[in-house]
């Protein structure tokens, strides 16, 4: 019988805030540094002259990194710079889903020899692999919310576990909500950063407090 896992402490989850937000101040220093905004003001002049049909060429790239193992928390963080937060939030939320939809597909249907080698390889995949037997969906949600095992790699991963399709989907896009939330948000603040000048005390004090709101979001479930 294996030990179980131990639940995350108060301590944890303050650290986990802690190295975030130092990570956003980093984030925001180096991008004051770099010719940052000057590329995502013209990469969103870009996407804006496509019309309509530029949150549909951000979602195609999402979903093809996605399945090719990019790290797709850069485009999250770049995508409310590009293409403003409501529709950011949609089209992270949609093409994240559909993206590992296509991976669990590709995994079950066509290199499933390969993904059970490489996932097997993870040490906490077989522990993984044995609840989603017992609870199915449940493990997937769990496992989007803790981030278990990385996104990537998990959505090959499923795609080996006796889960369903249907259910898979469903719980995947549930659960990666209040992650996609927190990252579309941060790029927005670090693209508030970079015109930090012309930000008024309120507009900071608004920026502060939807941070606040984007950690709990993500760090309550």
């Amino acid at each position: 019988m294996n030990p179980p896992t131990p639940e995350p402490t108060p301590a944890a989850a303050r650290v986990k805030t802690a190295a975030l937000l130092v990570c956003l101040l980093c984030l925001v220093a180096l991008a004051r540094i770099l010719p940052v905004r000057a590329g995502v003001d013209a990469a969103a002049a870009w996407i804006a002259g496509l019309g309509w049909w530029g949150p549909l060429v951000f979602g195609a790239i999402y979903v093809a990194g996605t399945v090719a193992f990019f790290p797709c928390t850069l485009l999250g963080l770049a995508s409310a710079p590009l293409l403003g937060l409501g529709t950011a939030m949609a089209t992270v939320s949609l093409s994240s889903t559909l993206g590992a939809a296509l991976a669990f597909l590709v995994a079950r249907y066509l290199v499933r020899d390969s993904v059970e080698g490489l996932a097997r390889r993870h040490p906490r995949f077989a522990a993984v692999d044995r609840a989603v037997g017992r609870e199915g969906w449940k493990v997937v949600a769990l496992v989007r919310l803790a981030t278990v095992i990385p996104y990537n790699l998990s959505n090959y991963a499923f795609g080996v576990t006796s889960v369903r399709f249907e259910p898979y989907v469903l719980a995947t896009w549930l659960a990666m909500m209040p992650g996609t939330f927190t990252f579309i948000y941060l790029g927005y603040l670090i693209h508030k950063g970079l015109a930090v000048q012309g930000s008024s005390p309120l507009e900071w004090l608004l920026l502060g407090t939807g941070l606040l709101a984007a950690l709990a979001a993500r760090w309550s479930t």
